[in-house]
């Protein structure tokens, strides 16, 4: 399955670049989903945005992008942080658009809150891995198991290479008919990244907040 039409653009890169960087070494990079419902956010786990926020305590030179965008304060852009289900909820203003960068643009779902992942469904997952950085990765898998609040899912085809944790917080489409669905955020990479961990997109709602539950 592939991706409709301009779906690549609503997978966002998050970059941590320690203050001693000199263009070599490690850069810590994450994913986030682009929304815009009643208002434009990013949606990512709440593990790398605590990873951040500790980086900021110990290395207050450190900087934070989100795309092109350097954020100065990355708690200060804090909708909602969920550690119990690992999702957080980054502000963002319309007019900020144009510095994240021209390849990137908010998803403005059809209808919302998206609808569970079922067991069969094919999903089209986006991110943004270190070992593929800065370029976008986009693989397929098949939902196998859901529960109230998460699904975990099965690659389709061949086996993802190296160690793609950089796939975390970004999202994962469900294609139904013209619509893409968006029915969930990567959390966890298991098995040499055959098989992903997901939380339930629907939990979020139109503001940005995470709603509570088991």
């Amino acid at each position: 399955m592939s991706a409709a039409p301009g779906l690549r653009s609503h997978s966002l890169p998050i970059a941590l670049v320690p203050s001693q960087h000199e263009g070599t070494g490690p850069i810590r990079n994450a994913s986030a989903s682009l929304l815009w419902i009643d208002r434009p956010f990013a949606v990512t786990v709440a593990h790398v945005v605590d990873e951040c926020l500790e980086r900021f305590r110990s290395d207050p030179g450190a900087e934070v992008w989100l795309g092109n965008m350097k954020v100065d304060d990355l708690s200060d852009r804090l909708l909602c942080i969920d550690r119990r289900h690992d999702l957080a909820t980054l502000r963002l203003e319309p007019e900020e658009l144009v510095h994240l960068g021209d390849e990137w643009t908010f998803h403005n779902p059809l209808h919302w809150p998206a609808p569970a992942a079922e067991p069969g469904d094919r999903v089209t997952v986006l991110g943004f891995p270190q070992d593929q950085w800065p370029a976008q990765v986009q693989y397929s898998f098949v939902v196998e198991k859901t529960v109230a609040r998460r699904f975990s899912a099965l690659m389709e085809g061949a086996v993802m290479p190296g160690r793609l944790a950089g796939l975390c917080g970004g999202p994962a489409f469900r294609l139904h008919g013209a619509e893409a669905q968006f029915v969930g955020v990567v959390t966890e990479a298991l098995f040499h990244n055959e098989v992903i961990r997901c939380q339930h997109a629907r939990h979020v709602d139109t503001c940005g907040q995470v709603r509570p539950g088991d």
